[in-house]
């Protein structure tokens, strides 16, 4: 309802509020403008006069806090009825005192705080009233009207649609201030998302990763998972002074100060979380995926988003193996000529894995030789009795076929059996 003058800046109108209770605060301004609409009056506007950025570093752990307002304010022109608008709603307090009611935008004269309750400038009769109403012509006149001479004046409007008009603004007026509180309107806490990934990094490297899974099967209280810590650190202590001092005192205990590794990471993990493809088949990937795109983290997505750290830290160390096998592939090689039977000597049996199938259970026998080549042989039904993962084997069998796997060449065995002393 402010109506911006000329010695009337951006800085000194509306209310800052966080930007995450903005959605909110449109709702609550849209459905008060309803009423208005069955009142016959023209709806108010919200205006967003601009939106602030604001940084803070911690002087305890050294993470930057960052948060994102919105200026807002009502913006519309007081109902005219016949030249009036009303400017005050006046109300006899206990002790004797006026309070006021003043519709944003509109100024009450301070003689009417102190005015008589029982004058009607209407009516011109002297007696006990509740309340009072300030009214203001278009010539600049103010007058006080009784609750019971508005619909003379006004022509046939009565108090109670001037009482729902006070009401109203007063909502609108209210609703603005109660929306600067962190939380109102029942919206979730939020967190920037490099500041929270930073405190993630920060407790992985200081206390390691421990999931919400892995903390609720502990019954002892002391095992907490990592997106609670990184919560902690991001929003402080309590209000009181014991909360304070256990924070520190835990900050302190586990050296939980951010270093520019913490940072590095990151900012590397949500640059590749946020470049997941939104067409992605792996849901987890996908949901990380839409919750790193957003600017914060609510308590909905907390734990999700801690994940990002370890799993970016798995896609690169897949990375390193990766290269290490195409390294190491070129200097392994296939054994043998497909077709011929031959003796393998010093296999080391690296892996056992069965599978079902169509024609029964499958086992793939893994094994490495003593230069690291690989060679692979498919049982019939699950791993024979004389062979185990631990040990390393002298075997006969015949070079099925020379295959790449990743990169790695294998040789692949039928009919394998163990060698005797007289196999070649």
């Amino acid at each position: 309802m402010t109506t911006l003058t000329e010695t009337q800046t951006d800085e000194e109108r509306g209310t800052v509020i966080p930007l995450h209770n903005l959605p909110t605060l449109s709702e609550k301004v849209a459905r008060l403008n309803q009423r208005a609409e069955k009142m016959g009056v023209a709806p108010m506007r919200l205006v967003v006069i601009e939106t602030v950025d604001r940084e803070t570093v911690n002087e305890h752990t050294g993470l930057t806090h960052r948060e994102r307002f919105a200026r807002v304010d009502i913006e519309g022109e007081s109902p005219v009825l016949d030249g009036w608008s009303l400017v005050s709603r006046v109300t006899l307090a206990d002790n004797g005192e006026a309070l006021t009611l003043t519709v944003p935008g509109q100024t009450c004269p301070p003689e009417f705080r102190e005015v008589d309750m029982a004058r009607c400038d209407h009516c011109k009769a002297s007696r006990r009233r509740k309340d009072v109403f300030v009214l203001l012509h278009e010539d600049g006149q103010h007058i006080q009207v009784g609750r019971q001479c508005l619909a003379d004046h006004l022509g046939h409007v009565s108090a109670e649609w001037m009482l729902m008009l006070a009401t109203w603004v007063r909502e609108l007026r209210e609703g603005c201030a109660d929306a600067s509180e962190e939380g109102w309107g029942g919206t979730e806490p939020q967190i920037e998302t490099l500041q929270y990934l930073t405190a993630t990094a920060l407790v992985c490297r200081r206390i390691g990763w421990t999931s919400r899974a892995k903390a609720r099967l502990d019954d002892t209280g002391t095992v907490h998972a990592t997106s609670s810590h990184a919560w902690s650190l991001c929003t402080g202590p309590g209000n009181s002074d014991t909360q304070r001092r256990h924070w520190r005192e835990w900050v302190e205990e586990n050296d939980l100060h951010v270093s520019d590794s913490d940072r590095a990471d990151a900012e590397a993990a949500l640059e590749w979380a946020r470049a997941i493809e939104p067409g992605c088949s792996n849901e987890y990937l996908y949901n990380l995926g839409v919750a790193a795109r957003q600017y914060a983290v609510t308590t909905s997505t907390s734990g999700l988003m801690a994940s990002a750290i370890s799993a970016h830290q798995r896609v690169l160390d897949e990375a390193v193996v990766a290269v290490e096998r195409v390294e190491a592939g070129k200097k392994q090689k296939h054994i043998g000529e497909v077709g011929e039977r031959r003796r393998f000597n010093d296999l080391a049996c690296v892996s056992l894995k069965t599978f079902d199938s169509d024609y029964g259970p499958r086992t793939l026998c893994r094994f490495d030789d003593l230069d690291g080549n690989v060679v692979i042989w498919w049982a019939t039904g699950t791993a024979p009795e004389w062979l185990d993962s631990d040990g390393v084997f002298d075997v006969v069998g015949r070079v099925k076929a020379h295959e790449d796997y990743n990169g790695t060449p294998q040789t692949v065995l039928t009919r394998v059996r163990p060698a005797t002393d007289g196999d070649k």
